[in-house]
């Protein structure tokens, strides 16, 4: 009888210490985890059409929360590869406050408004603008750079001049920093990561307001 009552007692210690475990274990997951999405709400954009970012955020409307969910948006959003990074504040909504509205800061790279060829002689302006691939009207890129120089220079060398030489002016501004007015919801590097818990990545550049080449 002793015996049977001790096997009792244990076994309640047991569920004890596990209902115990699961219950501390919710409490340090943050309180947007599992709530239904119910709205997204977009600020800051200032080339990047909003339409382009609600058809995206329109398929995540109604669902819960989750990591897996977040950085499968996070990745269409950065797939635009017009944003620096952006941060996302998580706001109580709905009945209850029991829904989830998210509130995202974008920051967008710089913006190309114009382009203009200078000391250009042997080869016509049209045919250096027709190589680049950075142009008015497309958001600057350090890759396409290089790749629109190459373009130029070899088309330099295929009239024989081999020592030509190209080089850029224009300085993008300083960004302001984003302010918090909300929970703020741990915030995305300037490229996908594997979760949402990420650092914020404090970029020094922004939309510049003309390049040079």
């Amino acid at each position: 009888m002793r015996r049977e009552s001790r096997r009792l007692f244990l076994s309640i210690i047991v569920l004890l210490t596990m209902s115990l475990a699961l219950l501390s274990g919710s409490d340090n997951e943050p309180w947007y985890y599992g709530k239904r999405i119910a709205q997204f709400t977009n600020h800051n954009l200032v080339h990047v059409k909003e339409s382009t970012i609600l058809d995206l955020q329109y398929g995540y409307l109604g669902k819960p929360f989750t990591d897996a969910l977040f950085d499968e948006l996070q990745s269409k959003l950065y797939d635009l590869d017009s944003f620096l990074y952006f941060l996302a504040d998580a706001n109580r909504t709905g009945e209850g406050d029991n829904e989830l509205a998210i509130d995202f800061t974008f920051y967008e790279k710089p913006y190309i408004t114009g382009v203009t060829i200078e000391g250009n002689s042997g080869i016509k302006t049209k045919d250096i603008d027709g190589a680049l691939l950075s142009k008015e009207g497309t958001f600057l890129d350090e890759q396409v750079i290089a790749l629109s120089k190459e373009r130029v220079l070899a088309l330099y060398r295929e009239k024989g001049y081999a020592d030509a030489s190209t080089g850029r002016r224009g300085m993008p501004m300083r960004p302001s920093r984003a302010r918090a007015s909300s929970t703020r919801m741990p915030s995305w590097p300037s490229s996908p990561s594997p979760s949402m818990r990420g650092g914020r990545r404090e970029s020094e550049r922004s939309p510049s307001k003309a390049t040079t080449m």
